[in-house]
C-alpha cells in the first residue's frame, strides 16, 4: 500500500510575467523573470510542486502589454507572440490555470473592503491563491503586497481558521 503524497503548489502574479512580454521591460527584470522561471521549473520537476496562474493574472498580463500597441493590427499581433509565449511556458512549467469561484471573489472582495489590497485585480489574484488548499508560496513582486505584515498576518489567519497549511508571500523562491 503506497502513502499519499499531499499536492504544494506556488501561485504566481501577473507581475513575475510581465517581463517577459513587456517591450518597456528593463534587461535586469527580464533576467530576473528568466531565472524565476528556471526555478519554477526546478520546483516542478524535483520538488514535485504544481504551478498555478490564475486568470485573471493572464488577463491582467494582457491589458499590461497590449496599451503598448498603437494600432489595432499591432493589437492583433502583439496578442498572439503573448498567446504564444504563453503557451510556451504553461507547456514547459506544466501550468495550472484555476477559474475564479464564489469563494475567491467573496475572498477578494474581503481583502479589498478591509484594504489588504488596494486593487481588485490584484485581490483576485492573491484570493485564488488564499482559497487553495494546497498553495504554499505566492510568488509576486508587488511591493504592497510582499511589505504589509497585516496582510501576510491576515492570510495565515484566514488559513489557520480553515485549517489549512501556512502560505508564504515571496518575491523569490528559497
Amino acid at each position: 500500500m503506497g502513502t499519499t503524497r499531499t499536492r504544494r503548489a506556488i501561485f504566481i502574479d501577473a507581475d513575475i510575467l510581465v517581463p517577459l512580454f513587456d517591450p518597456a521591460a528593463k534587461s535586469e527584470e527580464v533576467k530576473s523573470a528568466k531565472s524565476l522561471l528556471s526555478r519554477l521549473k526546478h520546483y516542478r520537476v524535483r520538488k514535485n510542486y504544481v504551478i498555478r496562474i490564475s486568470q485573471v493574472a493572464l488577463a491582467e498580463i494582457f491589458m499590461k502589454i497590449l496599451k503598448h500597441a498603437s494600432s489595432l493590427q499591432e493589437n492583433s499581433n502583439l496578442a498572439n507572440k503573448v498567446l504564444e509565449a504563453i503557451w510556451r511556458i504553461s507547456v514547459e512549467l506544466e501550468a495550472d490555470y484555476p477559474s475564479l469561484k464564489p469563494s475567491v471573489v467573496s475572498l477578494a472582495k474581503q481583502l479589498h473592503d478591509e484594504q489588504y489590497v488596494w486593487h481588485f485585480n490584484d485581490a483576485l489574484i492573491l484570493a485564488h491563491a488564499v482559497d487553495d488548499r494546497e498553495t504554499e508560496f505566492f510568488l509576486t513582486t508587488d511591493r504592497n503586497i510582499l511589505e504589509s505584515y497585516k496582510l501576510g498576518e491576515w492570510v495565515n489567519e484566514y488559513r489557520r481558521k480553515y485549517m489549512m497549511k501556512k502560505m508564504r508571500i515571496v518575491e523569490f523562491l528559497p
